[in-house]
């Protein structure tokens, strides 16, 4: 059951999603386990990309039948390259929960100010189509 959604929790106990969401809202033990048991599938899955961000070894086994139909099995270790995308998606989600908690923007923020730290002046000049820009001939 980790990770299951309230529409799965619903199937599963014979109930509406709006039923399982009911019992989250008025039997805060069911909320408590439903939560657990997401974390808990939510840190085996962060484990599992973070293992395939950096690479990974794996054991595997190579089967050969032979031409009479032996079967030959022989252990082996597999090894996964480090994959990028998995690792721009750990990276680009760690700085947001870190901007979040430390309460800085996503991208840094510049002020621009006029003379003196007041508004900036500007000046627009409408010209006609086809018509010179101001000081052109």
């Amino acid at each position: 059951m980790l990770g299951w959604t309230n529409d799965e929790l619903g199937e599963l106990f014979g109930v509406t999603k709006e039923t399982i969401q009911d019992w989250m809202r008025t039997k805060p033990e069911f909320k408590a386990a439903i939560y657990k048991g997401r974390e808990g599938a939510d840190a085996e899955v962060a484990g599992a990309l973070f293992k395939r961000a950096v690479g990974m070894t794996l054991p595997d086994t190579h089967i050969h039948v032979s031409k009479d139909g032996d079967v030959t099995k022989v252990p082996l270790l597999k090894h996964l390259p480090p994959d990028p995308g998995s690792a721009r998606f750990i990276l680009a989600n760690r700085r947001a929960v870190k901007e979040r908690v430390e309460g800085n923007a996503w991208r840094e923020k510049v002020e621009h100010t006029g003379d003196g730290g007041g508004p900036i002046d500007m000046t627009v000049n409408f010209i006609k189509a086809g018509a010179a820009a101001p000081g052109k001939k």
